[in-house]
């Protein structure tokens, strides 16, 4: 059974990516994260398409 993950949930789990991303030496990766969950806490992400969100990032 999946679960869905409300707003706050999706933050946190950004801001550990961001932290793993760091601990990683990913700096540019990091950033990433921490302004999809600064976007998304500021309400500038109000468009979320439903269910999982999957993304990948390329340099």
């Amino acid at each position: 059974m999946m679960t869905m993950m409300n707003v706050e949930e999706r933050i946190r789990f950004l801001l550990r990516m961001a932290i793993r991303a760091e601990g990683a030496g990913e700096r540019k990766i990091a950033v990433l994260f921490r302004r999809m969950a600064e976007d998304m806490h500021s309400g500038e992400s109000a468009f979320l398409p439903r269910g999982p969100v999957l993304g990948v990032v390329a340099d």
